[in-house]
């Protein structure tokens, strides 16, 4: 299973361009992926080898722990949206009560997108100064 993970404001269809000179509202998404990279994040206490557009790839019951305290400061949102693929195919169904995703112990409330391989995570009050984001599919 690969899972890539995104910091993005999502609002319904208003993110979504529409001509080319469309100028979105929505803050520009951060690609956690592209930035844990090889090294920045670990999967089971490993580094996850993750890389921009391709996602970081676990499998079901796996940990993703993203240390995001080193990147916190330069977010402009905080609703984390995962898409998922298996196996470099799109279209996979994703249930977004089918992960834990928590910051500093705190869980994120679910919800689904349009898209049958996305889900957003959202926290209200967002935590002041979160250290870590685990991520895990059960």
């Amino acid at each position: 299973m690969t899972a890539g993970a995104s910091f993005a404001l999502v609002v319904s269809q208003a993110c979504v361009p529409t001509c080319p000179e469309y100028m979105s509202p929505c803050p520009k998404p951060f690609d956690v992926a592209a930035w844990c990279g090889d090294t920045n994040c670990q999967l089971d206490m490993q580094p996850a080898q993750c890389a921009e557009f391709l996602g970081c790839r676990a499998r079901r019951g796996q940990k993703l722990s993203i240390p995001i305290s080193r990147f916190y400061a330069s977010l402009d949102a905080y609703d984390l949206k995962l898409s998922l693929s298996s196996a470099g195919c799109s279209g996979v169904a994703v249930a977004p009560e089918e992960f834990i995703v928590q910051l500093d112990g705190v869980a994120g409330t679910p919800s689904s997108l349009h898209y049958a391989n996305e889900a957003v995570f959202t926290w209200a009050p967002f935590p002041e100064a979160p250290t870590v984001l685990p991520l895990v599919r059960g």
